[in-house]
Protein backbone atom coordinates (compact mmCIF):
# COMPACT_ATOMS: atom_id res chain seq x y z
CA UNK A 1 0.00 0.00 0.00
CA UNK A 2 2.61 2.70 1.05
CA UNK A 3 4.70 1.86 -2.48
CA UNK A 4 1.44 2.54 -4.34
CA UNK A 5 0.26 5.52 -2.66
CA UNK A 6 3.63 6.70 -3.20
CA UNK A 7 4.29 5.86 -7.18
CA UNK A 8 0.94 7.84 -7.50
CA UNK A 9 2.04 10.80 -5.69
CA UNK A 10 4.94 10.92 -7.16
CA UNK A 11 4.09 10.60 -10.65
CA UNK A 12 1.80 13.30 -9.83
CA UNK A 13 4.08 16.34 -8.60
CA UNK A 14 6.74 15.14 -11.10
CA UNK A 15 4.80 16.69 -14.03
CA UNK A 16 7.31 17.23 -16.51
CA UNK A 17 7.80 13.19 -17.01
CA UNK A 18 6.25 12.05 -20.28
CA UNK A 19 4.56 8.45 -20.45
CA UNK A 20 7.19 7.65 -23.05
CA UNK A 21 6.63 3.68 -22.32
CA UNK A 22 6.53 1.51 -25.68
CA UNK A 23 9.02 3.81 -26.96
CA UNK A 24 12.35 2.21 -29.43
CA UNK A 25 15.14 3.92 -27.58
CA UNK A 26 17.77 3.17 -29.75
CA UNK A 27 19.46 6.61 -31.10
CA UNK A 28 17.04 8.63 -28.80
CA UNK A 29 17.32 12.44 -28.87
CA UNK A 30 18.96 14.23 -26.06
CA UNK A 31 15.28 15.65 -24.74
CA UNK A 32 14.15 11.76 -24.86
CA UNK A 33 17.13 10.21 -22.97
CA UNK A 34 16.09 13.08 -20.29
CA UNK A 35 12.44 11.83 -20.26
CA UNK A 36 13.89 8.38 -20.18
CA UNK A 37 16.27 9.01 -16.74
CA UNK A 38 13.06 10.64 -15.16
CA UNK A 39 11.13 7.42 -16.47
CA UNK A 40 13.75 4.67 -15.26
CA UNK A 41 15.64 6.18 -12.26
CA UNK A 42 15.25 3.30 -10.19
CA UNK A 43 16.98 0.59 -12.80
CA UNK A 44 20.64 0.49 -13.09
CA UNK A 45 21.67 3.51 -15.45
CA UNK A 46 25.20 4.03 -16.53
CA UNK A 47 27.16 5.62 -19.15
CA UNK A 48 27.46 3.00 -21.55
CA UNK A 49 23.96 2.16 -21.51
CA UNK A 50 23.02 6.03 -21.94
CA UNK A 51 25.34 6.41 -24.77
CA UNK A 52 24.48 3.13 -26.50
CA UNK A 53 20.93 4.93 -26.82
CA UNK A 54 22.16 8.13 -28.00
CA UNK A 55 24.25 6.04 -30.65
CA UNK A 56 27.29 7.48 -30.32
CA UNK A 57 30.84 7.49 -27.56
CA UNK A 58 30.59 7.92 -24.13
CA UNK A 59 32.66 11.44 -24.49
CA UNK A 60 30.62 12.51 -26.77
CA UNK A 61 27.30 11.77 -25.41
CA UNK A 62 28.92 13.23 -21.93
CA UNK A 63 29.37 16.31 -23.63
CA UNK A 64 26.39 17.01 -25.72
CA UNK A 65 23.84 16.05 -22.85
CA UNK A 66 25.88 18.99 -20.72
CA UNK A 67 25.68 21.46 -23.32
CA UNK A 68 22.54 20.58 -23.89
CA UNK A 69 20.69 20.66 -20.26
CA UNK A 70 23.70 22.23 -18.19
CA UNK A 71 24.29 19.29 -15.68
CA UNK A 72 26.38 15.97 -16.62
CA UNK A 73 24.11 13.09 -17.40
CA UNK A 74 25.12 10.73 -14.10
CA UNK A 75 24.99 13.71 -11.59
CA UNK A 76 21.65 14.21 -13.14
CA UNK A 77 20.51 10.68 -13.11
CA UNK A 78 21.28 11.10 -9.19
CA UNK A 79 19.54 14.41 -8.72
CA UNK A 80 16.24 12.83 -10.21
CA UNK A 81 17.36 9.44 -7.39
CA UNK A 82 17.73 12.10 -4.72
CA UNK A 83 14.87 14.21 -5.68
CA UNK A 84 12.33 10.80 -5.59
CA UNK A 85 14.13 9.89 -2.45
CA UNK A 86 13.21 13.10 -0.52
CA UNK A 87 9.39 12.78 -1.81
CA UNK A 88 9.57 9.01 -0.06
CA UNK A 89 11.36 10.36 3.13
CA UNK A 90 8.67 13.06 3.98
CA UNK A 91 5.24 11.39 2.48
CA UNK A 92 5.75 7.61 3.69
CA UNK A 93 6.51 6.12 6.17
CA UNK A 94 9.00 3.62 4.68
CA UNK A 95 12.28 3.00 5.88
CA UNK A 96 15.75 4.26 4.51
CA UNK A 97 16.90 1.20 3.16
CA UNK A 98 13.36 0.25 1.26
CA UNK A 99 13.67 3.88 -0.39
CA UNK A 100 17.43 3.60 -1.10
CA UNK A 101 15.94 0.11 -3.10
CA UNK A 102 13.13 1.65 -4.54
CA UNK A 103 15.18 4.74 -6.16
CA UNK A 104 17.94 3.28 -7.55
CA UNK A 105 20.48 2.87 -4.63
CA UNK A 106 19.78 -0.68 -3.98
CA UNK A 107 22.34 -2.84 -1.86
CA UNK A 108 24.06 0.54 -0.72
CA UNK A 109 25.82 -0.51 2.82
CA UNK A 110 25.90 3.08 3.33
CA UNK A 111 22.27 2.79 3.70
CA UNK A 112 22.08 -0.39 5.86
CA UNK A 113 25.10 0.34 7.86
CA UNK A 114 24.52 3.25 10.22
CA UNK A 115 27.58 3.38 12.13
CA UNK A 116 31.20 3.62 10.74
CA UNK A 117 32.76 5.18 7.41
CA UNK A 118 34.43 2.76 5.34
CA UNK A 119 31.70 0.70 3.47
CA UNK A 120 32.08 -1.46 0.79
CA UNK A 121 30.93 -0.79 -2.88
CA UNK A 122 29.32 -3.10 -5.17
CA UNK A 123 30.53 -3.32 -9.16
CA UNK A 124 27.65 -1.34 -9.98
CA UNK A 125 28.14 1.48 -7.12
CA UNK A 126 31.70 1.60 -8.09
CA UNK A 127 31.05 1.93 -11.98
CA UNK A 128 28.06 4.60 -10.92
CA UNK A 129 31.36 6.75 -9.13
CA UNK A 130 33.88 6.17 -11.60
CA UNK A 131 30.99 7.55 -14.39
CA UNK A 132 30.32 10.38 -12.58
CA UNK A 133 34.12 11.39 -12.68
CA UNK A 134 34.72 10.30 -15.40
CA UNK A 135 31.94 12.67 -17.51
CA UNK A 136 33.35 15.40 -15.26
CA UNK A 137 36.66 15.19 -16.03
CA UNK A 138 36.87 14.04 -19.71
CA UNK A 139 40.38 13.21 -20.88
CA UNK A 140 41.61 15.31 -23.91
CA UNK A 141 41.68 13.76 -26.73
CA UNK A 142 45.48 12.22 -28.25
CA UNK A 143 44.11 11.62 -31.26
CA UNK A 144 43.14 13.75 -34.33
CA UNK A 145 44.07 16.90 -33.38
CA UNK A 146 46.17 18.87 -35.94
CA UNK A 147 49.76 20.22 -35.20
CA UNK A 148 50.43 23.80 -34.04
CA UNK A 149 53.79 24.87 -34.23
CA UNK A 150 55.25 27.97 -34.23
CA UNK A 151 55.73 28.02 -37.91
CA UNK A 152 51.91 28.18 -38.04
CA UNK A 153 51.36 30.75 -35.67
CA UNK A 154 53.80 33.27 -37.75
CA UNK A 155 51.67 32.33 -40.38
CA UNK A 156 48.09 33.08 -38.89
CA UNK A 157 48.72 35.78 -36.95
CA UNK A 158 51.10 39.23 -38.32
CA UNK A 159 53.26 39.46 -35.54
CA UNK A 160 57.40 39.17 -36.00
CA UNK A 161 58.95 35.97 -35.19
CA UNK A 162 60.95 38.14 -32.47
CA UNK A 163 57.90 39.54 -30.85
CA UNK A 164 56.30 35.81 -30.73
CA UNK A 165 59.58 34.48 -28.82
CA UNK A 166 59.02 37.22 -26.33
CA UNK A 167 55.36 36.62 -25.92
CA UNK A 168 55.52 33.14 -25.46
CA UNK A 169 58.42 33.11 -22.93
CA UNK A 170 56.62 35.85 -20.77
CA UNK A 171 53.54 33.63 -20.69
CA UNK A 172 55.77 30.60 -19.91
CA UNK A 173 57.20 32.26 -17.39
CA UNK A 174 54.16 34.39 -15.57
CA UNK A 175 51.29 31.91 -15.98
CA UNK A 176 49.30 35.09 -16.38
CA UNK A 177 48.96 37.79 -19.60
CA UNK A 178 47.07 40.37 -20.67
CA UNK A 179 46.69 41.12 -24.53
CA UNK A 180 45.42 44.84 -24.32
CA UNK A 181 45.47 47.12 -28.03
CA UNK A 182 43.19 48.98 -29.86
CA UNK A 183 39.99 47.41 -31.50
CA UNK A 184 40.59 45.19 -34.73
CA UNK A 185 44.03 44.16 -33.65
CA UNK A 186 43.12 40.57 -33.28
CA UNK A 187 43.64 39.94 -29.80
CA UNK A 188 40.91 37.12 -29.89
CA UNK A 189 42.68 35.27 -32.50
CA UNK A 190 46.24 35.64 -31.35
CA UNK A 191 45.01 34.52 -27.65
CA UNK A 192 44.01 31.48 -29.21
CA UNK A 193 46.51 30.46 -31.75
CA UNK A 194 48.75 31.13 -29.16
CA UNK A 195 47.68 28.61 -26.89
CA UNK A 196 47.67 26.01 -29.72
CA UNK A 197 51.40 27.20 -30.37
CA UNK A 198 52.00 26.37 -26.86
CA UNK A 199 50.39 23.16 -26.48
CA UNK A 200 51.67 22.09 -30.06
CA UNK A 201 48.12 21.05 -31.33
CA UNK A 202 44.65 22.42 -32.01
CA UNK A 203 43.03 20.92 -29.14
CA UNK A 204 40.26 23.17 -27.85
CA UNK A 205 39.11 20.65 -24.94
CA UNK A 206 42.28 22.18 -23.22
CA UNK A 207 40.53 26.01 -23.94
CA UNK A 208 37.76 27.46 -22.30
CA UNK A 209 36.86 31.35 -22.84
CA UNK A 210 34.45 33.82 -20.84
CA UNK A 211 33.84 36.86 -21.45
CA UNK A 212 33.49 39.17 -18.19
CA UNK A 213 31.17 41.86 -17.70
CA UNK A 214 29.96 44.27 -14.72
CA UNK A 215 27.62 41.58 -13.04
CA UNK A 216 29.96 38.65 -13.43
CA UNK A 217 30.94 37.94 -9.64
CA UNK A 218 33.02 35.04 -8.26
CA UNK A 219 29.78 33.10 -7.39
CA UNK A 220 30.35 32.65 -11.67
CA UNK A 221 33.72 32.38 -11.72
CA UNK A 222 34.17 29.98 -8.70
CA UNK A 223 31.73 28.93 -6.45
CA UNK A 224 28.51 29.85 -4.73
CA UNK A 225 25.02 29.36 -3.88
CA UNK A 226 22.50 29.77 -6.38
CA UNK A 227 18.47 28.98 -6.15
CA UNK A 228 17.76 25.15 -6.82
CA UNK A 229 13.90 24.46 -6.47
CA UNK A 230 12.81 25.92 -2.90
CA UNK A 231 16.41 26.18 -1.52
CA UNK A 232 19.63 27.08 -2.24
CA UNK A 233 22.52 24.43 -3.31
CA UNK A 234 26.43 25.11 -3.86
CA UNK A 235 27.18 25.69 -7.24
CA UNK A 236 31.16 25.16 -8.92
CA UNK A 237 31.97 27.98 -11.30
CA UNK A 238 33.63 27.59 -14.34
CA UNK A 239 37.22 28.34 -13.36
CA UNK A 240 36.96 25.73 -10.18
CA UNK A 241 35.81 23.05 -13.04
CA UNK A 242 38.34 24.14 -15.25
CA UNK A 243 41.31 24.08 -13.05
CA UNK A 244 39.73 20.35 -11.88
CA UNK A 245 40.04 19.26 -14.93
CA UNK A 246 43.84 20.26 -15.58
CA UNK A 247 44.77 18.70 -12.51
CA UNK A 248 44.05 15.79 -13.17
CA UNK A 249 46.22 16.10 -16.55
CA UNK A 250 49.31 17.45 -14.95
CA UNK A 251 51.08 16.74 -17.50
CA UNK A 252 49.37 18.71 -20.31
CA UNK A 253 49.05 22.40 -20.88
CA UNK A 254 45.51 24.41 -20.35
CA UNK A 255 44.28 27.75 -21.12
CA UNK A 256 41.74 29.98 -20.05
CA UNK A 257 40.84 33.17 -21.73
CA UNK A 258 39.25 36.13 -20.77
CA UNK A 259 37.43 38.48 -23.07
CA UNK A 260 37.10 42.19 -21.85
CA UNK A 261 39.17 41.25 -18.56
CA UNK A 262 38.89 44.88 -17.33
CA UNK A 263 34.54 45.07 -17.81
CA UNK A 264 34.47 43.16 -14.47
CA UNK A 265 35.64 43.69 -10.70
CA UNK A 266 38.75 41.85 -10.57
CA UNK A 267 38.88 41.44 -6.85
CA UNK A 268 35.24 40.58 -6.92
CA UNK A 269 35.46 38.05 -9.10
CA UNK A 270 38.90 36.54 -8.41
CA UNK A 271 38.59 36.41 -4.37
CA UNK A 272 41.83 34.73 -3.03
CA UNK A 273 42.60 33.59 -6.66
CA UNK A 274 44.37 36.80 -6.57
CA UNK A 275 47.34 35.14 -5.22
CA UNK A 276 46.85 31.37 -6.29
CA UNK A 277 47.13 32.35 -9.68
CA UNK A 278 50.30 33.96 -9.28
CA UNK A 279 53.21 32.12 -10.43
CA UNK A 280 55.20 31.49 -7.10
CA UNK A 281 51.79 30.48 -5.39
CA UNK A 282 50.77 27.60 -8.01
CA UNK A 283 49.93 23.83 -6.51
CA UNK A 284 50.05 25.97 -3.31
CA UNK A 285 46.63 25.12 -1.62
CA UNK A 286 44.44 27.60 0.26
CA UNK A 287 41.04 27.27 2.20
CA UNK A 288 38.30 28.34 0.12
CA UNK A 289 35.43 30.69 2.13
CA UNK A 290 32.31 28.74 0.42
CA UNK A 291 33.49 25.17 0.72
CA UNK A 292 35.75 25.40 3.68
CA UNK A 293 38.21 22.78 1.51
CA UNK A 294 41.75 23.65 0.06
CA UNK A 295 42.38 24.52 -3.63
CA UNK A 296 45.06 25.25 -5.44
CA UNK A 297 45.52 26.43 -9.51
CA UNK A 298 47.79 23.58 -11.38
CA UNK A 299 51.26 24.71 -12.42
CA UNK A 300 50.24 24.34 -16.35
CA UNK A 301 47.22 26.45 -15.96
CA UNK A 302 47.83 29.61 -18.48
CA UNK A 303 45.52 32.74 -18.03
CA UNK A 304 44.97 34.67 -21.44
CA UNK A 305 43.11 38.06 -20.17
CA UNK A 306 42.24 40.72 -23.16
CA UNK A 307 41.63 44.58 -23.17
CA UNK A 308 40.69 47.29 -25.20
CA UNK A 309 42.79 50.13 -24.83
CA UNK A 310 40.02 52.21 -26.68
CA UNK A 311 36.99 51.86 -24.59
CA UNK A 312 36.22 55.49 -22.65
CA UNK A 313 33.68 53.45 -20.52
CA UNK A 314 35.87 51.14 -18.60
CA UNK A 315 38.23 51.88 -15.65
CA UNK A 316 41.67 50.79 -16.15
CA UNK A 317 42.81 47.58 -13.52
CA UNK A 318 44.03 49.21 -10.82
CA UNK A 319 48.08 49.13 -9.36
CA UNK A 320 47.64 46.61 -6.66
CA UNK A 321 46.25 43.87 -9.16
CA UNK A 322 48.34 45.17 -12.46
CA UNK A 323 51.84 43.57 -11.23
CA UNK A 324 50.08 39.92 -11.20
CA UNK A 325 50.11 40.51 -14.68
CA UNK A 326 51.68 41.03 -17.71
CA UNK A 327 51.13 43.22 -20.72
CA UNK A 328 51.55 43.02 -24.00
CA UNK A 329 50.94 45.22 -26.92
CA UNK A 330 49.51 43.81 -29.89
CA UNK A 331 49.18 46.50 -32.83
CA UNK A 332 47.96 47.17 -36.47
CA UNK A 333 50.03 45.05 -38.72
CA UNK A 334 49.79 47.54 -41.23
CA UNK A 335 53.19 47.88 -41.53
CA UNK A 336 53.71 44.22 -41.61
CA UNK A 337 55.37 42.77 -45.02
CA UNK A 338 53.25 39.86 -45.06
CA UNK A 339 49.79 41.51 -44.40
CA UNK A 340 51.13 44.01 -47.55
CA UNK A 341 51.97 40.67 -49.70
CA UNK A 342 47.82 40.19 -48.80
CA UNK A 343 46.27 42.66 -49.77
CA UNK A 344 48.21 43.25 -52.71
CA UNK A 345 47.08 39.84 -53.56
CA UNK A 346 43.68 40.81 -54.39
CA UNK A 347 45.04 43.00 -57.12
CA UNK A 348 42.63 46.11 -56.08
CA UNK A 349 43.98 49.40 -55.83
CA UNK A 350 41.34 50.80 -53.78
CA UNK A 351 41.89 48.91 -50.72
CA UNK A 352 45.58 49.15 -51.23
CA UNK A 353 44.61 53.16 -50.98
CA UNK A 354 42.66 52.79 -48.31
CA UNK A 355 45.24 51.12 -46.20
CA UNK A 356 47.82 53.69 -47.28
CA UNK A 357 45.23 56.16 -45.71
CA UNK A 358 44.40 54.25 -42.81
CA UNK A 359 48.08 54.28 -42.05
CA UNK A 360 47.86 58.23 -42.27
CA UNK A 361 44.38 58.17 -40.01
CA UNK A 362 46.46 55.74 -37.22
CA UNK A 363 49.52 58.55 -37.39
CA UNK A 364 47.40 61.53 -36.49
CA UNK A 365 45.15 59.53 -33.83
CA UNK A 366 48.01 58.59 -32.10
CA UNK A 367 49.26 62.11 -32.47
CA UNK A 368 45.85 63.18 -30.73
CA UNK A 369 46.60 63.64 -27.27
CA UNK A 370 43.07 62.93 -26.52
CA UNK A 371 43.35 59.81 -28.38
CA UNK A 372 46.47 57.75 -28.65
CA UNK A 373 48.36 54.48 -29.99
CA UNK A 374 45.40 52.49 -28.14
CA UNK A 375 42.91 53.93 -29.89
CA UNK A 376 44.56 53.15 -33.77
CA UNK A 377 42.08 51.54 -36.48
CA UNK A 378 42.98 47.89 -36.53
CA UNK A 379 43.94 45.75 -39.39
CA UNK A 380 41.33 42.70 -38.44
CA UNK A 381 38.66 44.63 -40.80
CA UNK A 382 40.33 43.40 -43.71
CA UNK A 383 39.67 40.09 -42.72
CA UNK A 384 36.21 38.50 -43.90
CA UNK A 385 34.59 35.59 -45.13
CA UNK A 386 32.87 38.14 -47.41
CA UNK A 387 35.92 38.17 -49.14
CA UNK A 388 38.73 36.44 -50.73
CA UNK A 389 41.22 36.70 -53.90
CA UNK A 390 38.45 34.99 -55.79
CA UNK A 391 36.27 38.01 -55.32
CA UNK A 392 36.17 40.63 -58.45
CA UNK A 393 36.81 43.94 -58.01
CA UNK A 394 33.15 45.00 -58.13
CA UNK A 395 32.47 43.22 -54.72
CA UNK A 396 35.74 44.16 -53.04
CA UNK A 397 34.80 47.44 -53.96
CA UNK A 398 31.13 47.64 -52.32
CA UNK A 399 33.13 45.35 -49.22
CA UNK A 400 35.73 48.26 -48.46
CA UNK A 401 32.59 50.75 -49.10
CA UNK A 402 30.49 49.15 -46.14
CA UNK A 403 33.42 48.89 -44.03
CA UNK A 404 34.29 52.83 -44.37
CA UNK A 405 30.76 53.50 -44.15
CA UNK A 406 29.69 51.31 -40.96
CA UNK A 407 32.64 50.42 -39.42
CA UNK A 408 35.59 53.06 -39.47
CA UNK A 409 33.45 56.33 -40.02
CA UNK A 410 31.47 55.74 -37.35
CA UNK A 411 34.15 54.59 -34.77
CA UNK A 412 35.85 58.08 -35.89
CA UNK A 413 32.28 59.86 -35.09
CA UNK A 414 33.23 58.65 -31.20
CA UNK A 415 36.49 59.77 -31.49
CA UNK A 416 35.92 62.97 -32.68
CA UNK A 417 32.36 63.94 -31.39
CA UNK A 418 34.16 67.24 -30.47
CA UNK A 419 36.30 68.16 -33.27
CA UNK A 420 33.76 68.32 -35.88
CA UNK A 421 36.69 69.65 -38.63
CA UNK A 422 38.77 67.02 -38.37
CA UNK A 423 35.70 64.28 -38.55
CA UNK A 424 34.22 65.82 -42.07
CA UNK A 425 38.19 66.03 -43.05
CA UNK A 426 38.60 62.26 -42.82
CA UNK A 427 35.11 61.46 -43.82
CA UNK A 428 35.63 63.02 -47.47
CA UNK A 429 39.35 61.16 -47.38
CA UNK A 430 37.52 57.90 -46.67
CA UNK A 431 34.61 58.25 -49.12
CA UNK A 432 36.75 59.59 -52.12
CA UNK A 433 38.48 55.80 -52.08
CA UNK A 434 35.12 54.41 -53.51
CA UNK A 435 33.79 57.32 -55.53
Amino acid sequence: GEYFRASVMLQSLFLTIHDIRGTDYRSLDLNTIYEYIQEHYAEPLDLNSLSQLYGTSVSYFSRAFKQHFGTAPMTFVNEVRMHYARLFLTTTEMKVQEIAGYCGFEKMEYFSMTQGSLFKLTRGEYDFIIDMIREENLTPSDNGNAKYTKADFLRDVYMTEAKYDRLKAVLEKKKIIILQGAPGVGKTFAAKRLAYSVMGEVDDDRIEFVQFHQNYSYEDFMMGYKPVGECFELKYGIFYRFCQKAANHPDKDYFFIIDEINRGSMSKIFGELLMLIEADYRDKKATLAYNGLSFSVPKRVHIIGMMNTADRSLAMIDYALRRRFSFFDLKPAFENERFMDYIKSFKSERIINLVEKIKILNKEIKEDFSLGEGFCIGHSYFFSDEISKECSLDEIDMYIEEVIEFDIIPLLKEYWFDDYDKLEKWEKILRDIVN
